[in-house]
C-alpha cells in the first residue's frame, strides 16, 4: 500500500525509477547524429525516394527510433549491453 508521501511503503520517486528504467547513456554528439539520421530518414520517405509499403515502414520505424532515442538521451540496446557513450561525471 502506497502512504500519502512518496518514499513510504518502499515507494521511491517517479525521478529514481525512469532513471533505473531509462538510464542516460547517450553523449550529446550521439544524440545529435541520431537526430539528424532520423530526420534523414524521414526525408527520405518525405521526397518519395523510399518507395513500397514495407521499405517506407521500415524506414519510417527506423528514423522514429533514432528520433526517440536522440530526443529521450537513452538507448534500450546500450542498456541492455551494458555500453554508455555518456561523459563520466565526476
Amino acid at each position: 500500500m502506497v502512504g500519502p508521501y512518496l518514499g513510504t511503503c518502499g515507494v521511491t520517486s517517479t525521478e529514481d525509477t525512469m532513471s533505473a528504467l531509462f538510464p542516460s547513456n547517450e553523449h550529446a554528439l550521439d544524440r545529435v547524429v541520431r537526430l539528424i539520421l532520423g530526420a534523414g530518414l524521414f526525408g527520405l520517405i518525405a521526397l518519395d525516394i523510399v518507395s513500397g509499403m514495407a521499405a517506407t515502414a521500415v524506414v519510417g520505424v527506423a528514423g522514429g527510433i533514432l528520433m526517440l532515442t536522440g530526443l529521450v538521451g537513452t538507448c534500450p540496446i546500450y542498456t541492455a549491453l551494458g555500453l554508455s557513450t555518456a561523459s563520466k561525471q565526476a
